[in-house]
């Protein structure tokens, strides 16, 4: 018997509730499970559908209620793993890594955002197994107030026009991400079979001039200008139509997770209002 069990409806609405009443500390993590809940039925008429977007939520079999202790672990195609617990000292955290066979550690694995203190202990775990670290980025998770999207200026550019992405754009997205992999363009994808991957666009050429995402925990993600566009503000207006689209259809508060030394993300989300929440990692095994 695995020392992760499924998590129950019952459960989950807990550790749900919990998350609620600790925001924005815990935006994050309570934005990834209501992103999975809104999009449980929207992905079943998805053909291949990226499996981001259909984790299974466990917990420690013996763990603490309170803790709100989960691991959510998406499939072999595309093994991503999310973590989170209130334990201050991880171990329930620390007995799953060592023990569940539910993690296939000889697959590849994406460890999703993770807060530093639980992405320490999951380094910790690889050292000592001699698992192959591939790679492992700091980065920091923002959000921004609802209600200061209606101070947003979305006025369209002349000689450009806002565009939803269409499934013929999603190798080009995939090719520009810094993190991208095999995986990637099928995520892409299932993103704007959900309608949420826009661009401004080029009137005479048809160019996709900047895009940005809404990823699979309703975050503003993949934000990319192409460089002779740079400097004229499209992917401010991205980012800012994206922010109004997260408030408006899922009614919650634009976020973004900001990795490695992206200087000119953290100007510009800066600049919209963004406020920092917390340090987080991304580490592939």
């Amino acid at each position: 018997m695995d020392i992760l069990r499924e998590l129950n409806d019952e459960e989950l609405q807990y550790i749900m509730e919990n998350l609620e009443s600790k925001l924005p500390d815990t935006l994050m993590e309570l934005n990834y499970i209501l992103t999975v809940k809104r999009n449980k039925d929207l992905v079943k008429n998805i053909e291949h559908v990226s499996e981001s977007f259909l984790p299974t939520f466990y917990t420690h079999r013996k763990g603490k209620k309170e803790n709100c202790t989960f691991f959510a672990i998406t499939g072999a195609n595309d093994h991503r793993v999310w973590i989170f617990s209130y334990e201050e000292s991880l171990r329930e955290v620390k007995e799953c890594l060592e023990q569940t066979s539910l993690i296939r550690w000889k697959d590849k694995i994406f460890f999703d955002v993770v807060n530093k203190k639980i992405a320490s202990r999951i380094i910790e775990h690889i050292n000592q197994n001699k698992f192959n670290l591939k790679l492992s980025v700091e980065g920091s998770f923002y959000y921004l107030e609802k209600e200061k999207v209606n101070q947003f200026d979305l006025n369209i550019p002349d000689g450009t026009y806002l565009k939803k992405l269409t499934e013929n754009d999603a190798k080009y997205c995939a090719s520009t991400w810094e993190w991208s992999s095999d995986t990637t363009e099928n995520f892409v994808k299932t993103i704007i079979l959900l309608d949420c991957a826009y661009g401004i666009c080029d009137k005479s050429t048809d160019e996709i001039l900047s895009f940005g995402i809404i990823n699979h925990f309703s975050a503003i993600s993949m934000l990319y200008t192409v460089e002779h566009a740079r400097g004229k503000h499209y992917g401010e207006l991205i980012a800012k139509y994206l922010a109004v689209k997260i408030v408006e259809n899922f009614d919650l508060a634009p976020n973004c997770c900001i990795t490695g030394s992206n200087i000119a993300s953290e100007k510009l989300f800066d600049k919209l209002g963004y406020v920092h929440i917390c340090d987080v990692s991304r580490i592939i095994v």
